[in-house]
């Protein structure tokens, strides 16, 4: 069984870390979850447990995405992240929030493994509090499913789900209004008691150009139901259609081939799943993702006189970010200059970064020609993780550009 393996080496690996460090781990995850609680300044007693939980597991998720147990994982998460261009913009069909569900929450591995289960099955190793431990759970039964808009009552969205029939009201924390009849498409913490309402969790999707018959149509097409039983429901909205042999982005592809652009707390989209099921081209994508280089280590070497000038004692610093986004700003200016054949952005760059990073510029811009110049891809998503023995790495992956075409 490959989930038992992954998850009795990540246990084990666990166990053997020092004290002081899992401590560390524990301190990490539990400080990001209530500072996300703290700062967030609108919602119920409800959505701050899921925004807590949410938050924490992003911080699991970095503790752990290193490890050679994850890295399955995470060659398919960079790839993703790559193919779907997800890298924590706010404008764009892939937001931030529905990647991170679709991959911490949705996205199996292993024996049907997820991130959130790993959590769940290491949280009493880590020993994380029990209050968060069930926050975790309610947070991974979420689920996401189509509506329609039947109005307001007060602050909560009144919605009927288009394949059980069955009505909610939902708190909705994004600015999105709308009107009655719109066909939304998003992630729902659903009501677990009577009485009590739910809450959407990702932006949500609003879809233009189609009506409920045409989603009806759609669900009838694979099989879908109001008695299908709920774990059916749960697996199609996960996977796509078992029908198609559906890869496992079927919904981000579907997100992102139906993007009109966004608006007043709302993402639009044109159209049902069926119209773009073949020009999803999902393998191909990720085929070429998981071809671009990891370049962490090139990356580190290219900031090297930089870093070293600064005499950092650790890359977790102000400092340290502040520099990378110089070195990431100049690199992918000259490849910007010299592969695609467009000197504004190095312009832009010349003549806005402010000192004390100023007068390395040159420095760095003649270095990457130099001595990276064979290195014709842009650098997507960089940054510094924390590693489970409490270090820090520096991480960086490849983007496509012009001159770069991998297939």
């Amino acid at each position: 069984m490959v989930l038992n393996m992954i998850l009795e080496k990540l246990k084990k690996r666990i166990k053997s870390l020092p004290s002081f460090a899992i401590k560390e781990s524990r301190d990490t995850i539990c400080a990001a979850r209530e500072h996300s609680r703290s700062s967030v300044e609108f919602g119920g007693e409800k959505f701050l447990r899921l925004i807590g939980a949410q938050a924490a597991l992003s911080a699991f998720a970095e503790y752990i995405v290193e490890l050679p147990e994850l890295s399955d994982f995470s060659l398919s998460y960079r790839a993703a992240m790559s193919a779907y261009e997800a890298h924590g913009r706010a404008v764009g069909p892939v937001s931030p929030s529905f990647f991170f569900y679709a991959m911490c929450l949705d996205f199996q591995f292993g024996d049907k493994e997820t991130i959130s289960s790993l959590f769940q099955s290491v949280a009493d190793i880590i020993k994380l509090p029990s209050e968060l431990k069930q926050e975790m759970v309610e947070l991974s039964a979420s689920g996401c499913s189509v509506f329609v808009h039947e109005g307001f009552s007060g602050e909560l969205l009144q919605v009927r789900d288009l394949i059980t029939a069955q009505a909610f009201e939902l708190e909705v924390h994004s600015g999105y209004r709308g009107q009655k009849g719109d066909i939304i498409f998003t992630r729902v913490s659903y009501p677990v008691s009577e009485g009590e309402h739910g809450v959407i969790l990702t932006t949500p999707y609003i879809i233009n150009g189609s009506t409920k018959s045409d989603w009806e149509s759609f669900f009838v097409k694979h099989q879908i139901t109001g008695d299908s039983e709920k774990e059916s429901l749960h697996a199609f909205f996960r996977n796509g259609p078992v029908a198609l042999k559906a890869p496992k982005f079927y919904w981000l592809s579907y997100v992102t081939a139906a993007y009109e652009g966004q608006k007043s707390g709302a993402i639009y989209l044109k159209g049902a799943p069926g119209a773009y099921e073949g020009s999803f081209n999902v393998e191909k994508k990720l085929d070429v993702a998981k071809k671009l280089p990891s370049i962490s280590g090139t990356f580190l070497h290219y900031m090297d006189p930089l870093l070293s000038g600064m005499g950092v004692a650790s890359l977790d610093s102000p400092e340290v970010s502040s520099a990378l986004k110089v070195g990431w700003s100049v690199w992918n200016a000259v490849v910007s200059a010299d592969v695609n054949g467009d000197p504004s952005f190095l312009k832009m760059v010349e003549k806005s970064v402010v000192p004390p990073y100023n007068s390395v510029v040159n420095v760095l811009i003649e270095r990457k020609r130099a001595l990276f110049g064979e290195h014709k891809f842009f650098i997507g998503e960089y940054g510094v993780r924390r590693k489970p023995d409490g270090t820090f790495s520096l991480f960086a992956e490849a983007k496509e550009s012009k001159g770069l075409r991998v297939h």
